[in-house]
């Protein structure tokens, strides 16, 4: 698993190409997807709010990276990404057009890039969306036009739970708003727990001689 996951390295690095953190199995394919007027993307098989947000962040990431928008439509349309939700690895492979070397699991999910069009398909929704996280950091731009290596990609994490460490204690503040934002960028790192380092760091109505002043409060924790 090692020297697989350094050749795929070398070769990513070869093309240009990083993703944070590195799928599990990556496999260059000929030639690239390019949309040089219009882009748009679909889900598939779910109303899943979960999956919709996915989906929209998705579109969102894109049309930063591009300078256009790239909408979320509910029909399908030619040279196209899809996301897709599906029941089984059976449907996965099926979905992504390739055969699946190893079981992705609960929070895994396969990608396919070709010059026809974008795939990426996930049995849950969390696996949707790191889907779509990863196909956002492999955007690249060239002129006018969006392009994106042709690559199948298989991934999963190897911890079940991903954990960062924040100090809030020592005098700093909890500033709600930098902390959703912190929390959206770690999760597109797939990042998916966060421990809360404190001291004199709980200000409850309660005991309101506990908690220095701008610390964390239940009404910022519940926010």
């Amino acid at each position: 698993a090692w020297k697989r996951a350094r050749e795929a390295q070398a070769e990513w690095e070869r093309r240009g190409l990083y993703v944070v953190p590195q799928p599990q199995v990556v496999e260059a394919q000929q030639g690239t997807f390019q949309a040089g007027e219009t882009l748009s993307v679909a889900l598939l098989g779910s109303t899943n709010p979960a999956d919709q947000r996915s989906a929209h962040d998705l579109c969102a990431e894109m049309s930063l990276r591009w300078g256009r928008e790239v909408p979320l439509v509910d029909e399908l349309r030619d040279r196209q990404v899809r996301l897709v939700r599906v029941t089984s690895t059976a449907e996965l492979s099926a979905a992504v057009g390739f055969p699946l070397v190893a079981e992705p699991g609960s929070q895994g999910y396969a990608l396919a890039v070709t010059p026809e069009g974008i795939v990426g398909a996930a049995t849950t929704a969390v696996g949707l969306y790191y889907a779509s996280m990863t196909l956002s950091q492999l955007v690249r731009t060239k002129g006018q036009a969006i392009v994106i290596e042709a690559v199948h990609i298989v991934d999963w994490p190897d911890l079940q739970h991903r954990m960062v460490q924040y100090d809030i204690a020592r005098g700093n503040t909890v500033d709600v708003t930098y902390w959703k934002r912190w929390i959206r960028e770690l999760s597109r790192l797939k990042i998916n727990e966060i421990m809360l380092y404190m001291e004199d760091d709980w200000h409850s109505p309660s005991y309101p001689f506990l908690g220095r002043p701008g610390t964390l409060t239940p009404a910022k924790a519940a926010e």
